[in-house]
């Protein structure tokens, strides 16, 4: 018979995979918006009018402040060729939009273009989710699963008995690549009085989780 501490020490590990996906219900806008000038003072000055009007347009459509970060402020010269005397000031800022619903997130697209007209690009989006730790939590639920099924298996295949579990390790959780519309893609020129909402079509975002198990067996 084995030594009792070969006994002891005698393990099985195992790797077990669990996916989850739920449907996304949050979008993020990534909007910049620019003003142009002669001078460097009414460049910013003109910045500022715009920003306050879209902040003010976001507040009327139900978008909190908190759910409004400023990313990245710009002032500098405007030109056609760096070898050419300057042709405009240019001053502009990045806001990143926070929405709730993907119905709603077209319409404060919409709503910022007829703000903003020819002043606002956006330079990408991304869907989320309201409770992704939920949808994290289901994908390692399932890869425990999965991993004590092969455990059993394996123990079953090699006649032996499954003891205690001696260790659970989780590799970092892989996720679905949020979907994006970069400038080139998705720049928005638009300057009419009205916007109708811009519809956004949503669909399932996924996350995987990898667990490993490691059994006492005898």
């Amino acid at each position: 018979m084995p030594p009792a501490d070969a006994e002891r020490d005698r393990t099985l590990r195992v790797s077990g995979t669990g996916a989850a996906e739920a449907e996304a219900d949050r979008c993020i806008l990534q909007v910049r918006l620019r003003s142009t000038a002669e001078v460097t003072g009414d460049a910013v000055t003109g910045l500022s009018h715009l920003v306050t009007a879209v902040l003010s347009a976001l507040d009327e459509e139900g978008v909190p402040r908190d759910a409004i970060r400023t990313t990245d402020v710009h002032v500098g010269d405007r030109g056609d060729d760096p070898r050419l005397p300057v042709v405009e000031r240019l001053a502009s800022c990045v806001l990143r939009i926070d929405v709730a619903g993907l119905d709603r997130a077209g319409v404060v697209l919409s709503r910022l273009a007829s703000v903003a007209g020819d002043s606002l690009v956006v330079q990408g989006f991304e869907m989320s989710l309201s409770d992704p730790e939920a949808l994290f939590g289901e994908a390692r639920r399932r890869a425990v699963q999965d991993a004590q099924a092969r455990a059993a298996e394996l123990a079953a295949a090699a006649g032996v008995t499954l003891g205690d579990v001696l260790s659970i390790e989780e590799e970092p959780t892989r996720g679905e690549r949020p979907r994006r519309v970069g400038a080139a893609a998705g720049a928005l020129v638009l300057a009419a009085p009205r916007v109708p909402p811009v519809p956004i079509e949503g669909g399932p975002l996924s996350v995987t989780s990898v667990v490993t198990l490691v059994y006492r067996i005898s």
